[in-house]
């Protein structure tokens, strides 16, 4: 499932790819399992964000396996930069300080990016820097467009 119209492109140091096809569930009300601005790695592979101050965003391969949330999957695009060079490329397009000591890996932050409301989740992925981009799926095509733009001087090209 895609919520963007464009390939997953790569170049030098570099990878951008549409994973809106992750379930998206946020649990909202109980105590949270996660701490507002962090992040899990689950057993079974998934994330759990701490979304909110009362909220956690399960993110899985598969349909949640409980009840008790709503489903966002479908109302946010989810996109992932990953390589050595993805902090240089969000920087053209995000204000916010990403190095080590204040955005380490397993962190949430909710940043203005290009104008959008994102929620920027670093992800590091077998020791690689990665980030997802949750945004309201009405604005994924407009995060893929900028990315796509900012991503030009890296010699992007689709990869399919």
């Amino acid at each position: 499932m895609s919520a963007v119209s464009g390939p997953a492109v790569s170049g030098r140091g570099v990878r951008l790819a549409d994973v809106s096809g992750l379930h998206k569930t946020v649990v909202r009300g109980a105590p949270p399992t996660v701490a507002f601005g962090l992040v899990e790695r689950r057993a079974d592979g998934g994330l759990a964000l701490g979304y909110g101050y009362d909220e956690v965003l399960l993110l899985t391969q598969g349909a949640p396996s409980s009840d008790d949330g709503v489903d966002l999957t479908h109302g946010l695009t989810a996109l992932r930069l990953s390589g050595p060079l993805a902090t240089e490329l969000l920087s053209r397009v995000c204000a916010l300080d990403l190095s080590d000591p204040l955005t380490p890996d397993a962190t949430l932050r909710r940043c203005p990016l290009a104008g959008l409301a994102v929620v920027l989740v670093r992800d590091d992925v077998r020791s690689e820097r990665s980030y997802l981009l949750l945004v309201d799926r009405s604005y994924g095509q407009a995060l893929y467009d900028v990315l796509l733009d900012a991503g030009a001087e890296f010699g992007w090209t689709p990869s399919r």
